[in-house]
């Protein structure tokens, strides 16, 4: 495990924040605190995540949000209400 920490430990923070967020934020300050990585590299790779994954979501949503109300059947009822 110490080397896998080592070899990917920042890739790991990236993906993970770019995926979930606060749970890989906390890993990420346990890992720093014992030494394994250091934070200010942590929350770099933590704000990239961060930035990376909900500029993602924006582009989503403005560029396939209607598409993706109307493709689910829950959201149709609701898309005029919306508009």
């Amino acid at each position: 495990m110490e080397s896998l920490i080592a070899k990917y430990g920042y890739l790991m923070i990236a993906v993970g924040t770019f995926l979930e967020g606060e749970i890989i934020l906390i890993w990420g300050g346990l890992w720093a605190q014992m030494g394994r990585l250091s934070l200010p590299l942590v929350m770099l790779f933590a704000y990239a995540g961060t930035v990376l994954g909900e500029f993602s979501l924006y582009c989503l949503g403005r560029w396939r949000g209607r598409w993706l109300f109307e493709r689910f059947a829950p959201f149709r009822r609701i898309l005029p209400r919306l508009e």
